[in-house]
């Protein structure tokens, strides 16, 4: 019953948003409010290591999956409860364990050394296609309005450029408008192409 496409109830924690207002500020005034069950994908389900009060698992699943609360159903279903004591996240997307650091690693590094660490925000979204735009597009986009560009990309989300500057996210619709989807702190390119 864990494995595969599977209905979950999101965590009253959580950032998703009821009324305009995440979970979780609901939660923490005390207030329940309704959760609907949504669609998440369990790939991988593994048991690593147990012990007579603990299980270890592997959890390879979709966006969107609530770890706790797939602890907390499985616990359920077996009719002793279940709770998490240790999570670690060992990937995701391209990016797996051999390429993090730790908080205390990269507090303790120099700035040139904390500058080289760090990816660029684009990586997270290299399988993204890509739109660069001309400054009249990117001074639009930047303030957040849609703009039409000109382009052979099949509709959808796209990353968002002027020049070589990562802007955020866009969506390109049918008709070839570009709206925003993410930005980027672009106060920089604001004042470039003002």
């Amino acid at each position: 019953p864990f494995s595969g496409e599977i209905m979950q109830v999101p965590t009253q924690f959580s950032a998703l948003k009821y009324k305009g207002r995440p979970y979780y500020e609901w939660a923490r005034e005390g207030i329940d409010i309704p959760r609907q069950p949504r669609p998440v994908t369990i790939y991988e389900l593994k048991v690593l290591e147990k012990t007579a009060h603990s299980v270890r698992l592997f959890v390879r699943c979709s966006k969107g999956t609530y770890i706790r609360n797939l602890v907390e159903d499985i616990g359920e279903s077996l009719g002793c409860g279940a709770h998490v004591a240790q999570l670690r996240r060992v990937a995701i997307g391209d990016f797996d364990a051999k390429q993090m650091i730790t908080y205390e690693t990269l507090e303790a590094m120099t700035p040139d050394e904390r500058s080289n660490a760090i990816m660029p925000a684009d990586e997270l979204f290299a399988q993204t296609p890509v739109i660069v735009l001309g400054p009249a597009g990117a001074k639009r986009i930047v303030n957040g309005l849609p703009c039409q560009v000109e382009s052979e990309l099949a509709p959808g989300r796209c990353r968002v450029y002027w020049h070589e500057h990562f802007l955020g996210l866009g969506k390109l619709g049918e008709d070839g408008t570009l709206t925003v989807e993410r930005l980027l702190n672009t106060q920089d390119v604001r004042e470039q192409i003002a």
